[in-house]
């Protein structure tokens, strides 16, 4: 393990451990058994390292979840496969969640607070897909309620190991939480949340995706993303940012799925969908 995920490692065991306001850099060093100067070396801050840590984990969280997502063509497991994962990846990555829901309410980061928006924001746009793809027309008036509903489920469970270490059994509860779901969407005739609201709520947390952003990143990656069929996407997603080229958008879709899978575009993968809203 490189110096650079050994001190994330570390320091969110501590964080999980005793929170992050009550952890110095020179506590992180000694548990690391690294210099200040080595630490520096890599993040410039402790806030640089937390934002390092969240981006990390939950690209991780959402990369596991939406290839479940995809992989699933039965629209009568797709709901069960969306919780167990959802909350076996919480799990998976237990110190990370903890830190995370401390952050989500502690926060005046700018750059974390963007990186939490876009989490949530891409975490509803599954759901929302979710419950397309089960239960279509169905919920067409209630799916952005529904939306919240099925967030709210998987926050409040996934509180059982977080908080209280009760071991579940995550089968058993994902039939559960399937279950309650129906009730909801084919029951409720009153939802609260709609479209308009819905819309108007993103407005507020919207992440600023720009071709310049998006150039600037495709550059970064070509540094380190070897020749391969990744990186001629990445050629020619910059060659069509940058006006060098043109496809219709059932091209860059192909080439933006071609990067979904390496490890060094996760993060890149999601811009683009949000950039050309896919």
């Amino acid at each position: 393990m490189d110096k650079k995920n050994l001190i994330m490692k570390k320091a969110l065991e501590l964080f999980a451990e005793q929170g992050s306001e009550a952890t110095s850099i020179q506590r992180i060093t000694e548990y690391c058994g690294i210099s200040k100067g080595a630490f520096y070396l890599h993040f410039k801050s402790k806030d640089e390292l937390i934002v390092a840590i969240v981006e990390h984990f939950t690209k991780e969280i959402l990369f596991d979840i939406d290839q479940v997502v995809k992989k699933q063509t039965s629209s009568e497991r797709l709901l069960f496969d969306f919780y167990i994962t959802t909350l076996q990846s919480l799990e998976k990555n237990v110190s990370f969640t903890k830190v995370f829901a401390k952050e989500q309410t502690h926060s005046i980061n700018q750059e974390l607070i963007t990186i939490l928006h876009r989490f949530e924001r891409v975490m509803k746009e599954i759901i929302i897909k979710v419950l397309d793809r089960v239960y279509g027309e169905q919920v067409e008036k209630s799916k952005y309620d529904l939306a919240y509903c099925v967030n709210g489920f998987i926050s409040i469970y996934s509180k059982l190991f977080l908080f209280y270490r009760i071991p579940l059994d995550f089968e058993k509860l994902a039939h559960s939480l399937v279950e309650k779901t129906e009730v909801l969407a084919l029951h409720v005739t009153t939802p609260y949340l709609t479209f308009d609201i819905d819309q108007f709520i993103s407005s507020q947390s919207e992440v600023d995706v720009t071709i310049g952003k998006l150039v600037a990143i495709i550059k970064d990656k070509l540094e380190i993303v070897e020749d391969s069929t990744e990186r001629e996407s990445l050629l020619l997603l910059h060659n069509y940012l940058t006006d060098k080229q043109t496809f219709p958008k059932a091209i860059i879709k192909g080439l933006c799925e071609n990067i979904r899978l390496h490890p060094d575009c996760k993060d890149l993968y999601y811009f683009f969908r949000i950039y050309f809203d896919f």
